[in-house]
């Protein structure tokens, strides 16, 4: 005779659920554009997804709900704190000629990577500024980040340099 205990662990068997794991990685590299020398770069860093980011742009989008967010912006940031799953903005990130259109690709099976670039003028008179942290958005101005992450400790970004962003998302 069978428990109802040894019928569970069989269904289960039969039927595993699958996770799906979401990571994300951005890297900010600073050109020169006068001899395209690369004279900034963060390297890839871990980002952080907040709780916005988590209903809006992921479990909406999925479900196509009233109010869920595609990601269309990259942004650049002066924040001297790095992202934390509870933020839902950016300070400052309109300093470097605000939130720019991405371009959307896939890499390899699971793994999305978007890019943004910004050119020296896009700093205008504030030019140098320091690079801190990147961020990914739907709007030009008002809506929750998705993710964040901390770029570097301290760069600085001149008007004769370009900023090459890559933002990857990892699905597994």
């Amino acid at each position: 005779m069978r428990t109802a205990r040894k019928s569970r662990k069989k269904r289960c068997a039969r039927h595993p659920y699958t996770a799906v794991r979401v990571k994300g990685f951005a890297r900010v590299q600073i050109v020169n554009t006068k001899t395209g020398e690369i004279v900034g770069d963060s390297g890839y860093v871990q980002n952080v997804i907040t709780a916005a980011g988590k209903q809006d742009y992921i479990v909406g989008a999925l479900g196509a709900l009233a109010g869920s967010k595609p990601l269309l912006r990259l942004a650049l940031s002066t924040q001297t704190l790095d992202p934390v799953s509870s933020d839902t903005s950016f300070t400052a990130n309109s300093e470097f000629g605000g939130r720019k259109a991405l371009t959307a690709s896939f890499s390899s099976p699971g793994t999305l990577v978007m890019t943004a670039s910004w050119a020296g003028a896009d700093l205008g008179a504030q030019a140098p500024k320091t690079i801190r942290c990147i961020g990914v958005f739907n709007t030009t101005n008002t809506d929750a980040t998705f993710a964040g992450a901390a770029t570097y400790a301290t760069s600085q970004w001149s008007s004769d340099q370009a900023v090459n962003a890559t933002y990857s998302w990892q699905f597994s």
